[in-house]
């Protein structure tokens, strides 16, 4: 899939608003998103959704419209940051709303920076994926960022297991998804934010829901900014 931005704040909105850039406006995380745009989290909550949004980081700020819909919405700030991130910590905070929760029907909202320079490497994968010594630094960081999703994968997989575990995963919409790419020297730099080619824009779309049958890779083209549509489609409400 596509996303609309190479980087976090206007992305997201996008994601959150089935918006392009050029029509929400927040590009950087001190624009408000204006009133009278609704947010996926809202049209959920006019429906009876309970609505939870846990974010990492100041470039989703709540105040900037992020926060708008949801009953409760938590910046994850660690101080002092970890070397390992705190999409573990998120994990742990979703698992525990969870578990508390009632059975009216829910949007959660799990954002995490834990495929982000600086990568995260916890001991038990350092050296899983290595560049040679000569190699130029993008070569270099793509192997540290190999290594960090390799994490995030475990991680994200624990949780995929709690929610099996606990009769949830068999009835929910499960979404994964990225607001960027990151580019290791394609075009003669690294990172984000400075592009529009496609290891910019290109972005993993991972939807899990039964009612839908079997896995099956799709091959038309699709982007973020038909997550709140689709969602509400399968939510049995429409976006407008």
């Amino acid at each position: 899939a596509y996303a609309p931005f190479p980087s976090t704040t206007a992305s997201h909105m996008s994601m959150l608003t089935s918006l392009p850039p050029c029509a929400h406006g927040v590009t950087v995380p001190n624009i408000t998103l204006a009133p009278g745009i609704p947010t996926l989290a809202e049209l959920l909550a006019a429906r009876g959704y309970a609505t939870v949004g846990i974010t990492e980081d100041g470039l989703i700020k709540g105040e900037a419209g992020f926060n708008r819909g949801f009953d409760r919405y938590r910046d994850l700030r660690p101080d002092p940051p970890s070397h390992l991130g705190a999409f573990h910590t998120g994990i742990a905070l979703a698992e525990q709303w969870l578990e508390g929760r009632k059975s009216e029907p829910f949007f959660f909202f799990l954002h995490t920076y834990q495929v982000h320079v600086p990568y995260k490497i916890p001991p038990h994968l350092r050296g899983l994926f290595t560049a040679p010594a000569d190699a130029p630094e993008w070569d270099r960081q793509k192997a540290d960022y190999d290594i960090g999703l390799r994490y995030a994968d475990e991680l994200l997989g624990g949780f995929l297991d709690f929610l099996e575990t606990h009769d949830v995963l068999g009835r929910l919409l499960f979404v994964v998804t990225s607001d960027h790419g990151t580019e290791f020297g394609e075009h003669g730099d690294i990172g984000h934010a400075k592009g529009v080619h496609v290891e910019q824009l290109h972005v993993p779309l991972i939807v899990h829901y039964p009612p839908l049958g079997a896995g099956r890779r799709v091959s038309d083209l699709a982007a973020i900014v038909d997550l709140p549509p689709t969602i509400l489609e399968l939510a049995g409400g429409r976006s407008t």
